[in-house]
């Protein structure tokens, strides 16, 4: 939905919003205490996920820190504003993380400096943000429609006949990666 959406003024003020509020946590001084961490996910648990042996795989700052993302996402955005940055979280969590790589379900050691997870996600917001405003003048008058379905039985029912000028499919490979347990 992103990379097909239109950057509206309101979209543009959200995301904006969004940044500043990440950003404000990044120079607060409040962040230099030894407790910030503990605090944070005390306050933002419900935007903790429950991932099994979380601290295997998270430092706790940057469990802290993409809670208060998760967060301040949900009081700032909405709609298309709201995938960006759901995307650009997205792209950061391997890189906040202890995994190995992005193929191989192990947990590795890493420092993960405090602040790390909430300047990465402002500099992939920035990135996600550019690449809207890049592609709004060839997107302004087009429509996309998202199906999440079993095509060999679901799809019939939402799209009409002759109705449709491009499908995108990414099927699956279940041979070579596991997409769950990576991503």
């Amino acid at each position: 939905r992103v990379k097909t959406g239109f950057l509206t003024p309101t979209v543009r003020a959200d995301l904006d919003q969004l940044r500043a509020a990440v950003e404000g946590h990044i120079v607060s001084p409040v962040s230099k205490t030894s407790a910030w961490s503990e605090t944070i996910i005390a306050r933002y648990h419900s935007f903790v996920p429950e991932i099994p042996n979380i601290e295997k795989w998270f430092a706790k700052c940057a469990i802290a820190e993409l809670a208060l993302i998760r967060f301040l996402n949900s009081e700032t955005t909405e709609g298309l504003a709201t995938d960006a940055a759901l995307l650009a979280l997205s792209r950061i969590i391997f890189r906040v993380s202890f995994q190995d790589s992005e193929t191989r379900y192990v947990a590795g050691p890493k420092h993960i400096p405090e602040g790390l997870a909430l300047s990465a996600f402002a500099e992939s917001l920035n990135t996600i943000q550019r690449r809207l405003e890049r592609s709004a003048p060839s997107l302004q008058k087009a429509d996309a429609k998202f199906i999440v379905a079993d095509s060999r039985t679901e799809v019939a029912k939402d799209v009409g006949s002759a109705s449709v000028d491009l499908i995108v499919t990414s099927p699956p490979y279940p041979n070579a990666t596991d997409y769950h347990l990576y991503h």
